[in-house]
């Protein structure tokens, strides 16, 4: 398996909204406020959306962000899931939905892998990497 970088985010984070002590940690969502997409997909990431994010203890936790961008006047949908540890570097999984007769279908079945290479309180930086199975 080889993988390629695909394309940049860099999302912008409003303020945490702490829904309470759950079985899995403290559930927390993140909202989306906005961002950029460069490389290979370019656009915008649009106010919308966030991260339903459990944190276990000081060092783990698990993100499942869901969000719009826009590419080009289209809507793609980003379904991106990871678990965190703060004392490596965090990957996550990346899935793509949109429309079946727009100009970015073929990301309904591409394999993508990310990884966050910087963050804080108002914004995240993923690498986003295509994985195909040739260099």
């Amino acid at each position: 398996m080889h993988r390629k970088l695909f394309a940049t985010l860099d999302i912008d984070l409003g303020q945490r909204l702490n829904v309470g002590q759950t079985e899995q940690g403290l559930f927390k969502i993140i909202p989306i406020t906005g961002g950029t997409v460069t490389g290979k997909l370019t656009g915008r990431v649009l106010p919308f959306g966030g991260d339903f994010n459990h944190k276990y203890d000081s060092r783990f936790s698990r993100a499942h962000a869901r969000y719009l961008i826009e590419c080009n006047d289209e809507l793609i949908y980003v379904d991106n899931e990871a678990n965190i540890d703060k004392k490596k570097d965090s990957f996550t999984h990346l899935h793509f939905i949109s429309d079946k007769n727009g100009n970015f279908s073929d990301l309904n079945y591409r394999t993508f892998n990310g990884k966050i290479v910087d963050g804080n309180d108002t914004h995240v930086l993923i690498e986003v990497y295509e994985v195909t199975d040739h260099a």
